[in-house]
């Protein structure tokens, strides 16, 4: 194998070309697969692990083998991590989520709330409200999450593994 400088990465690679073609410019050389397939890499790693992956959060050898498997670019794993922070995605923890959580009934409940607030201050104009919250108690194991690859600045959300 020879080593080649890959530009759309900004570092030496490993060419897959055989001894002898050092002339002969490959159509599908690691640069030219990882510019044109990068926009197609961003929306498989943000989509998540599929279960044909077989597995729940990717780590560094999942997209190695991701990038090599349906790219055809073999990277080291730091060149896989360059390649992620180079593009905008870091290893972020995500906020916990309880697994029946309805989105929906959140909304509705944030508007109906603050219309409740309103009603009590109305009917008690010269006392303070005061609104406090009561969480129930927790039993037994509290699980954890993992950190996933997501884009700097955002915030994913995770669902916690209790059982």
């Amino acid at each position: 194998m020879q080593r080649a400088f890959c530009p759309g990465l900004g570092r030496p690679l490993q060419s897959r070309r055989p001894r002898g073609s050092e002339g002969a410019a490959s159509p599908r050389s690691p640069a030219t697969t990882v510019r044109a397939g990068l926009a197609r890499f961003r929306e498989r790693l943000e989509a998540g692990p599929t279960p044909e992956d077989g597995i729940c959060t990717f780590y560094g050898p999942d997209l190695r083998r991701i990038l090599e498997r349906e790219f055809g670019v073999l990277l080291g794993l730091q060149a896989v991590y360059d390649l992620l922070h180079r593009h905008g995605f870091s290893s972020l923890m995500p906020r916990p989520q309880h697994k029946d959580a309805d989105e929906e009934l959140q909304a509705i409940f944030k508007e109906v709330i603050v219309d409740q607030i309103q009603a009590i201050k109305e009917a008690h104009p010269d006392e303070d409200v005061q609104v406090w919250f009561e969480d129930e108690a927790r039993f037994g194991q509290q699980g954890t999450l993992c950190r996933v690859r997501a884009r700097r600045g955002s915030r994913p959300r995770g669902v916690r593994q209790t059982q």
